[in-house]
């Protein structure tokens, strides 16, 4: 394993989703991935319901911030591990802003997990 990426919505946040239980076990998985430097990630998806009308004002929402930094709080990562997409649901078309949002995700997290397998392999 190189990387992990938890999914997590805004509409119903890990925390509000589980028991004690799974609470536990998923502190117990972070710990163990902390401990190894196992890199992890949140993609935070669904932020366009938070009343986001234009994928480029993402990363200027303070509602939007304030709901990356409770992720981050809850999955104890750093925020800029923590990242927030608008997703497709109502579109007809693909909308370009999307795409590139989705793609530098994608780019970062192959990179980080190649980071890790480097470092590892140094």
């Amino acid at each position: 394993m190189h990387c992990v990426v938890y999914v997590d919505s805004v509409e119903n946040h890990f925390e509000q989703l589980m028991n004690r239980k799974t609470k536990e076990q998923l502190r117990r998985l972070r710990e163990n991935l902390a401990m190894q430097n196992i890199p992890q990630m949140v993609l935070f998806n669904k932020v366009d319901l938070l009343g986001i009308s234009n994928t480029r004002d993402i990363f200027r929402s303070q509602v939007v911030r304030d709901m990356c930094i409770k992720a981050a709080e809850n999955m104890q990562i750093p925020l800029t591990n923590v990242f927030p997409m608008s997703n497709y649901f109502n579109e007809i078309f693909p909308i370009l802003e999307k795409d590139i949002l989705a793609l530098f995700y994608l780019l970062t997290m192959m990179q980080t997990a190649n980071d890790f397998i480097k470092s590892y392999q140094g």
